[in-house]
């Protein structure tokens, strides 16, 4: 089968892609060695937040990417029994006086939205909020989603389906043979195991090679082959990896300096349900369900060095501590507790990669999203569509 777009990895961001490319009216294929949300991408719960980091900063086009997720989401609950997403506004308690004072230089320092940012002073977020534990004050950042993760891939990859996405789960790739002409020369290639098609010389210099632009619109063209190893065959104009921590099978991306980092989480059964309107961030993070306002998620842990892929019994004792220190009013209130793991891929200056490679035309990257997948998927997603589209005018 011949497709305009095909995607490899079916997590947030190549559901996302997906849905992007569809509805640009390509054919669209997506292929996963396991099934869609498999990796960090399946995290029960996660939390959209555009205050970021120990200073607040605002990220960026935060106004775009909350849109462009929040169509995405209506557009899947329209094929989703289970409530799967709610709005929430997230409170970050300040700690300490220093936080604090980063917290407020926040709302000067990027330009904010009246309506997004607040901070508010110790007396007043200590009677509002009387679960949290000690602070010097905190913000309320308006407008975030809390998201069933698993639910939201699932009802994304039925919609897409309805829109024609055929989907290759559980298979295994034997091989990827680029045919045809590429940067404007003849050129064939396959990327077997150990093969390495980048220049060295360029790894310092990846931001700028893979920054999504405009191609000459004479530029030669070319075809890719997928060979899975049951003997079936796909053919691609476009190829892009979205395969998080799979991203490490396909070598002709080893050039770019990517992290794979642990996280674990922790699911957590209540006797009585916390605010379902709020989720708290602050050392970690703390949401409720959707659905379920007493089903609680406590993340994460940051680990560059692991030895298991499974949650650790150290794991759970850091997001013991961190629901603890958040949530003190809530802590004598857990009946059951199960850990959860996965690996995220990031990159030295925690921004995304996403472009085309330097030397194989028509192969693009899409992946080191971090901890803002979940935010920035949908609306990095359409640009880079549109980026394809453009080049194929």
């Amino acid at each position: 089968m011949r497709f305009d777009v095909f995607i490899l990895g079916a997590g947030v961001a190549g559901c996302s892609l997906a849905e992007a490319s569809l509805r640009r009216g390509f054919k669209t294929g997506i292929f996963d060695p396991k099934s869609p949300g498999s990796g960090a991408s399946g995290a029960p719960i996660v939390i959209t937040n555009i205050a970021t980091g120990r200073r607040a900063r605002r990220v960026n086009r935060a106004d775009e990417c909350l849109h462009t997720l929040h169509r995405t989401l209506q557009w899947a609950q329209e094929h989703s029994e289970p409530p799967f997403f709610k709005q929430t506004d997230v409170l970050r308690p300040a700690f300490t006086d220093a936080i604090a004072d980063d917290f407020r230089a926040s709302l000067h320092k990027y330009e904010w939205k009246s309506t997004e940012l607040e901070w508010i002073d110790r007396a007043s977020f200590a009677k509002q909020y009387p679960w949290i534990g000690s602070h010097e004050g905190g913000l309320r950042i308006r407008g975030g989603f809390t998201i069933d993760a698993p639910l939201f891939l699932k009802a994304v990859i039925n919609a897409s389906k309805r829109m024609g996405l055929h989907t290759y789960f559980h298979q295994t790739i034997h091989n990827i043979e680029k045919r045809g002409a590429g940067d404007g020369s003849n050129s064939r290639g396959t990327m077997e195991e150990g093969q390495y098609y980048g220049n060295p010389e360029r790894k310092n210099k990846f931001r700028q090679l893979l920054r999504p632009r405009h191609m000459s619109t004479n530029r030669a063209k070319s075809h890719t082959v997928i060979q899975f190893t049951d003997g079936s065959q796909v053919e691609a104009r476009h190829v892009i990896y979205a395969a998080g921590a799979g991203m490490k099978s396909y070598p002709i991306w080893n050039f770019l300096p990517l992290s794979y980092l642990k996280g674990e989480l922790l699911e957590m059964q209540l006797r009585e349900p916390m605010p379902a309107e709020f989720a708290f961030s602050g050392i970690g993070y703390v949401a409720s369900d959707p659905s379920d306002p007493r089903r609680v998620i406590t993340g994460s842990t940051f680990e560059r060095e692991y030895d298991s892929l499974n949650p650790t019994t150290d794991g759970h004792a850091r997001l013991r501590k961190i629901f603890r220190r958040l949530l003190p009013g809530f802590s004598e209130n857990v009946e059951s507790e199960t850990g959860w793991a996965g690996v995220r891929v990031s990159l030295p200056d925690y921004q995304p990669v996403v472009g085309e490679h330097p030397e194989w035309t028509g192969h693009w990257v899409f992946t080191g999203l971090g901890s803002k997948g979940m935010l920035m998927s949908p609306y990095l997603a359409m640009q880079l569509i549109d980026v394809i589209a453009a080049n194929d005018d």
